[in-house]
């Protein structure tokens, strides 16, 4: 395979807007999720990533007016980066916790089993949850996605946040060993009371929460089925020309225990899927269980679609070595590729070891 060092970026230079053919090697670590600001140096942020042997990126756009999001793209198809529009979609981004919107639009966000709106008691303190089954919030929604793909030179759609809220939650910690609670069990507004009644002859409200009752499976089951048919719907919406992607919990098991989200049941949607497997911060696991937690999800997708493991909270912690070991973990439990949590955040030591390890895998294959 060609060395990262043999190809320059000068002869990336004259590319066009949208990538037609690669000059330089598609590398096993792919790029970054970023949270990009107002005039950043678009141009100088991505030739530093693909001087890595970044080849796509995950950017929040929502949060950039429509010249710098142009701009971004432009500077990443210089460098022939994919541009992978990163939006929130049921966990609102800051212009849909307005209260005057919530309030107006309040039979669009969920309800636990005690019967409060989350726009009147704020999840964990800071945000309110849209409700997969409102026809108002997924046609909103579209719209938002809409204005998103009005720059024709993107790459693709990258959903997160595709999910329901976190039901095992304590003082801001996820845990997994106990059972579901009714103040974070979701969702019972009474749209989705009336949608399980009509289908399954049983109200949710009366489910008893505990681990082994069957009817409480099934009710999982179902919401784990709305969110395959909102990503199904935005699939449907999206033109085919756009690759579709998203980020998702760790594992096939903890995302459905967790959150609601099978997302081995969307993945035949997708082009790629990012588990946010965080570690060892987020989840209080080893490094090593990067590839314990990508073999589970390779298994379960059954080649549908491209896995990468997403990790990155070492960024964050500056520990050395820990990228390279984290890539290679992914490597070993069969991804398809890496990609970490943020930039800008690396150092230039760690950008020095991304490159390094993608040369270091490139030599084995």
């Amino acid at each position: 395979m060609v060395s990262l060092a043999t190809v320059g970026l000068g002869a990336i230079e004259a590319l066009g807007k949208r990538i037609s053919q690669r000059t330089r090697p598609e590398m096993f670590f792919k790029g970054f999720w970023m949270a990009p600001r107002f005039r950043d140096d678009y141009d100088e942020m991505c030739k530093r990533m693909a001087e890595v042997g970044s080849s796509k990126i995950w950017p929040l756009v929502e949060r950039l007016n429509r010249d710098d999001y142009a701009r971004f793209v432009d500077a990443a198809h210089k460098y022939e980066i994919e541009f992978h529009a990163w939006m929130n979609n049921n966990k609102p981004e800051r212009p849909l916790m307005n209260r005057e919107f919530m309030l107006k639009q309040k039979d669009w966000y969920v309800v636990n089993k005690n019967g409060v709106s989350s726009v009147d008691s704020y999840l964990f303190g800071t945000y309110p949850w849209m409700c997969p089954t409102s026809e108002g919030f997924r046609s909103y929604q579209l719209d938002r996605i809409e204005k998103l793909i009005e720059n024709p030179d993107i790459d693709g759609l990258h959903l997160d946040f595709i999910r329901y809220p976190d039901i095992f939650r304590i003082e801001g910690r996820r845990q997994y060993e106990r059972e579901e609670v009714p103040g974070y069990s979701f969702c019972y507004c009474d749209r989705c009371r009336r949608l399980y009644y009509e289908e399954k002859g049983v109200d949710p409200i009366e489910i008893e929460l505990k681990t082994g009752n069957p009817q409480l499976l099934d009710w999982k089951q179902w919401r784990q089925q709305q969110i395959v048919k909102e990503v199904q719907e935005i699939r449907k919406h999206l033109d085919p020309r756009f690759k579709l992607s998203a980020a998702v919990f760790p594992t096939p098991e903890i995302s459905r225990k967790n959150v609601l989200q099978d997302w081995p049941a969307f993945a035949d949607q997708m082009d790629h899927l990012c588990t946010m497997i965080y570690t060892p911060l987020q989840w209080g696991r080893p490094i090593s269980w990067i590839e314990e937690a990508t073999r589970e999800g390779v298994k379960e997708v059954k080649g549908k679609c491209k896995l990468y493991a997403g990790f990155g909270h070492m960024v964050e912690e500056r520990r050395p070595g820990e990228l390279r070991e984290g890539i290679l973990a992914a490597h070993r439990g069969g991804a398809d590729g890496a990609l970490i949590f943020r930039y800008p955040g690396p150092t230039p030591e760690m950008m020095g070891e991304i490159r390094a390890v993608n040369e270091e895998i490139a030599k084995g294959e």
